[in-house]
């Protein structure tokens, strides 16, 4: 059983709801540029892969300190000011079961968990 204490201390404020709102906001917005440059006819890999590259940074908790690297096929696409650093997130990237490549996003100091 719960105390009416235990219920107020559980609550979000409004400020922390907000916030939330706003970061999943920023995440969905980066989700359609992806989708935005992987469904255009007619471009190429690397049209492709910078417009991704653009896109993550907006898209992560602190963008003004995240790079991406993406790395498909023997090429490699980077953000500008692109450093590798200990604070990384990888995902491979395949197709059909077959690894073509990996994404790579940085933040280029420690940020908090």
């Amino acid at each position: 059983m719960t105390s009416k204490d235990d219920k107020t201390n559980n609550k979000l404020s409004v400020d922390d709801i907000l916030l939330q709102l706003q970061e999943r906001a920023k995440e969905l917005n980066c989700l359609y540029k992806v989708d935005e440059a992987l469904s255009r006819p007619g471009s190429d890999l690397e049209q492709i892969c910078n417009e991704i590259i653009a896109a993550i940074p907006p898209g992560w908790q602190y963008p003004e300190v995240c790079v991406a690297k993406i790395d498909i096929s023997g090429q490699v696409f980077t953000s500008q000011n692109f450093k590798e650093t200990e604070w990384v997130q990888t995902a491979e990237i395949s197709t059909s079961g077959i690894t073509l490549g990996q994404i790579s996003v940085y933040y280029t100091e420690e940020m908090p968990e």
